[in-house]
């Protein structure tokens, strides 16, 4: 048990140093709807806030998983400190489903890295009907 106790103290710490240098963690929101239909349009709008006063450089990742399709990817954004424009960057993700198909439950998940640790994210689900 003293291994375990030890290895959890040291990734305690270290993300701890990682997100030292927040003093608010960036402001991660998503938007997506509860319910699609087949043959409809997808629309996901995520925004990221940042609440320090230095711009920071961040990663977002976002993936759509479902019956129909598993899409994913990334983008680094550079986030204006707070009270700056280009403070809040908000983009879209849209997907359009196949007419006469694919409903089930989807899920869309947003995620704010900093220095390849996540310190955000948020997960959406939602169904797709006929």
């Amino acid at each position: 048990m003293k291994t375990s106790a030890k290895v959890t103290s040291i990734v305690a710490v270290v993300l701890g140093f990682a997100l030292s240098s927040f003093a608010s963690v960036p402001i991660l929101t998503v938007t997506a709807p509860r319910q699609a239909h087949s043959g409809g349009a997808l629309v996901v709008t995520y925004s990221v806030t940042n609440p320090l006063s230095n711009p920071v450089s961040l990663t977002v990742q976002y993936s759509i998983v479902g019956p129909c399709i598993d899409k994913s990817g990334s983008e680094t954004l550079t986030v204006a400190g707070a009270g700056q424009i280009g403070s809040a960057q908000t983009n879209t993700l849209s997907y359009t489903f196949p007419s006469g198909g694919c409903t089930g439950t989807y899920t869309v998940t947003v995620s704010v890295t900093y220095n390849g640790t996540v310190i955000s994210s948020t997960t959406r689900t939602f169904t797709v009907g006929g």
